[in-house]
């Protein structure tokens, strides 16, 4: 058995900031068994099919160009995806090796490469998700805000444009996977101002532990988990690799931790550094939430705990990380 550990880091808009290796992206055309949607019209509703490999077959027979802004386009009375959003999906900024975002994210996953693990990179994942994807696998209840149709853009119902790149971690970790890291552009209805624009770029990592590591707290729940030695350990475990990344992207410099709240983590924690000066906000990481993990391993294995760091920046487009 492996517990679970997982790591979310999120950059800029698509003028500025994120990250990718030069030699393993440049397209912006989906890879086979990534989950692609097709979105069709009909009547004015909308129909979205996963892919073969949402179904858990091993390919796709077609590929999905992401960069079509008509698959974000429909008659259904809920799309709310205006055309200029819909021009902004799929170009692929993380994967291009002369642009700020794919510079940023070339120097994280160099800092991922460097640590003891093998971590599987996924850069092409449909920017299509449903609910249950982004939304109820993640604790994120009904009537959070977020889910509010004033914040996403929603293709229909029940799919959407992701809002984070965690509506894909789900679908990995049931696949199996055991290290991974997964980036992209995720999109929400932000007014655009000096540190907000509704397109932007995160990129997230997972890592499961020997289920060895904990089996002396397997028994507990809730605050008792929490409290924990074990727990103590996995939150220590996602902080020193986190601190160590923004030394390596900033070189050495001062950090503190405060507490912070997800929905989908408990205990939940935000990393500042002081950078130029002043003290900026660069992520927020915690032990991914017992609800969370059950439902998680439930094609995998039982009783499996999880942690994760999540960074969010602001949204600016005028910033390489904030």
């Amino acid at each position: 058995m492996k517990v679970l550990t997982l790591a979310i880091f999120a950059v800029l808009l698509d003028s500025a900031s994120a990250w990718s290796p030069p030699s393993a992206f440049g397209t912006n055309k989906a890879r086979p068994a990534t989950g692609a949607f097709r979105t069709t019209t009909s009547g004015g509703r909308c129909s979205s099919k996963p892919s073969l490999s949402e179904m858990n077959m091993a390919s796709v027979a077609e590929e999905v160009d992401y960069a079509n802004a008509d698959r974000y386009l429909s008659e259904h009375p809920n799309n709310n995806v205006p055309p200029h959003i819909a021009s902004l999906v799929g170009r692929g900024l993380h994967t291009k090796p002369d642009h700020p975002i794919g510079i940023i994210r070339a120097k994280i996953q160099e800092y991922f490469a460097s640590l003891p693990e093998e971590y599987k990179v996924f850069d092409a994942e449909d920017p299509i998700v449903t609910t249950k994807q982004c939304f109820d696998d993640l604790r994120i209840d009904p009537d959070h805000p977020g889910r509010s149709p004033s914040d996403t853009y929603y293709i229909c119902d029940e799919t959407l444009l992701r809002t984070h790149t965690s509506a894909h971690q789900s679908m990995h970790l049931r696949d199996g996977y055991e290290c991974f890291l997964c980036a992209g552009d995720v999109y929400r209805r932000d007014e655009i101002d000096s540190s907000h624009y509704p397109a932007f770029h995160q990129l997230e990592g997972v890592k499961l532990f020997e289920q060895t590591e904990v089996d002396s707290a397997s028994h507990l729940k809730g605050e008792e988990w929490v409290k924990s030695p074990e727990c103590q350990a996995i939150a220590a475990d996602l902080k020193n690799v986190l601190e160590g990344l923004m030394d390596h992207l900033f070189g050495e410099t001062e950090k503190k931790w405060s507490e912070d709240y997800f929905p989908f983590t408990e205990p939940s924690y935000e990393l500042e550094i002081k950078y130029q000066g002043e003290w900026l906000e660069v992520l927020g990481c915690g032990v991914i939430h017992e609800e969370v993990s059950v439902s998680f391993s439930m094609r995998m294995r039982a009783r499996m705990r999880c942690g994760c760091l999540c960074a969010y920046s602001s949204n600016s487009p005028l910033r390489t990380m904030d």
